[in-house]
């Protein structure tokens, strides 16, 4: 309906090199993979909720779509958390995702030339 065309991006660093930090042994690997997919949601929802508020004042229908995305980003990011702690204890599913989440900071920090919403 916008005449907006879709084409497939080529995948960028950030989701790779977060993966790249999943221990390789189960069942650290089952948390790590859950508490990166909890991160990538995380930035997600951070997106979503700035462009909402961002065009709110320009286009009202493309802002609620975003708010929309920004609700449902909302629950996975700490379902995901809550699932690992199936695995092993909270603390040490915590501490794991403040590991993950200092790397995270790092990969952020080197930027990208492509802008994304999702990894």
């Amino acid at each position: 309906r916008r005449n907006i065309p879709f084409r497939r991006l080529s995948s960028g660093h950030y989701g790779r090199e977060l993966n790249a930090l999943v221990r390789p042994r189960e069942p650290d690997r089952a948390v790590d993979r859950l508490l990166v997919a909890s991160l990538i949601e995380a930035r997600s929802c951070e997106r979503f909720r700035l462009l909402s508020a961002h065009i709110r004042n320009r286009d009202v229908e493309l802002a609620d779509f975003y708010a929309g995305l920004f609700e449902s980003e909302e629950r996975h990011h700490t379902t995901y958390v809550q699932i690992a702690e199936h695995f092993q204890a909270r603390d040490a599913v915590r501490d794991r995702l403040d590991q993950l989440s200092a790397k995270e900071s790092e990969i952020i920090a080197k930027g990208s030339s492509l802008a994304r919403m999702h990894s």
